[in-house]
């Protein structure tokens, strides 16, 4: 959480400088095919306000990925030294602590899932703040570089209601009179999966425990039972042999019988318990691997989305003008 602002920081710069170098390469492209000197020579953006505004929510979201993934890895040892009991009382301490922590995971992936719509409001309505802004900056530019009143100077409160201003004030038709909200959900939608896998590997890591800790005690239990037949079976044999009375003979085969069963439950319960651990550790390693490539699918969609728009635009621009726009 300490890292979000750095982050978004270093985000911030790194997207005003593409910026200023794409915006500076269009320019010069425009006015060696025009011919016409191209205004802008400082490049108008508030990238920072879009970067910046879901940085407390991505950190919160942060925050309780990193609870629900350090709850799962407890609840996890706890079923673990729960099977590890020498008696039930212990192996039901660790149990309700196993429960604990259950509920701490839980809670941490409903609110994940609840504050992802939050996130992209939040990056929605910063956008629409940055564009407005920056279509402000632009006209001002154009005004002071040409002598031409540019619109937004009257009360408009749109990119729309700017574009229509400028072409009453100029005579010159301006472009994407029909502004449209922008449809591109790339960036919140790009890491939705490797965050579902993220969310698939912490439930089977919990069930894992789960088993574990249950095979466990099923084991342990028929371990004693297996002890206690066995104790039978030899203390009914050494009477056998000192009295030679045949009923003793039966119940020590009887007992032997019940030691047998036991061992064959005890066997069961214990590879139960090994795979369930063997999955464990699997889906721990799973989820370990995940995390930073969400980081970095994030990063990728957000220069993809950065990349679209500009060209969405150039070619808007080209559409309306009749002259081709560089990149």
């Amino acid at each position: 959480m300490s890292a979000a602002p750095a982050v978004a920081q270093s985000n911030n710069s790194a997207a005003q400088s593409a910026a200023s170098s794409g915006a500076a390469q269009s320019t010069a492209s425009i006015t060696q095919s025009t011919g016409v000197q191209q205004g802008q020579p400082t490049v108008t953006n508030n990238t920072g306000e879009y970067l910046i505004a879901g940085a407390a929510t991505q950190a919160a979201m942060n925050g309780l990925t990193t609870t629900g993934f350090t709850a799962n890895k407890a609840a996890y040892q706890d079923a673990q030294n729960a099977a590890s009991c020498g008696n039930p009382w212990c192996a039901a301490g660790w149990m309700a602590a196993n429960a604990v922590e259950q509920n701490i995971a839980n809670g941490a992936y409903a609110a994940n899932v609840a504050a992802a719509p939050v996130l992209g409001t939040a990056l929605n309505v910063a956008a629409a703040a940055s564009a407005l802004n920056s279509a402000k900056g632009t006209l001002q530019q154009i005004q002071s570089m040409t002598g031409v009143q540019q619109g937004q100077a009257a009360g408009s409160t749109n990119t729309q209601q700017a574009l229509a201003q400028t072409t009453a004030q100029t005579g010159v038709q301006q472009g994407q009179s029909a502004t449209a909200a922008s449809t591109d959900t790339s960036y919140t939608s790009a890491a939705d999966a490797q965050q579902n896998a993220l969310g698939a590997a912490a439930q089977q890591n919990q069930n894992a425990a789960v088993i574990a800790a249950q095979a466990g005690l099923a084991g342990l239990s028929a371990e004693y039972s297996r002890n206690a037949a066995n104790q039978i079976a030899s203390y009914d044999n050494a009477q056998a042999q000192s009295t030679g009375d045949p009923t003793w003979t039966q119940a020590a085969g009887i007992a032997q019988n019940e030691v047998d069963q036991q061992q064959g439950l005890y066997d069961y319960q214990q590879n139960i318990q090994s795979q369930a651990i063997a999955t464990g550790n699997a889906t721990a390693a799973q989820e370990n691997a995940l995390s930073p490539s969400i980081g970095s699918t994030l990063n990728t969609a957000a220069q993809n989305a950065a990349a679209n728009q500009s060209s969405t635009t150039l070619q808007n621009i080209g559409a309306q003008t009749g002259v081709p726009q560089g990149q």
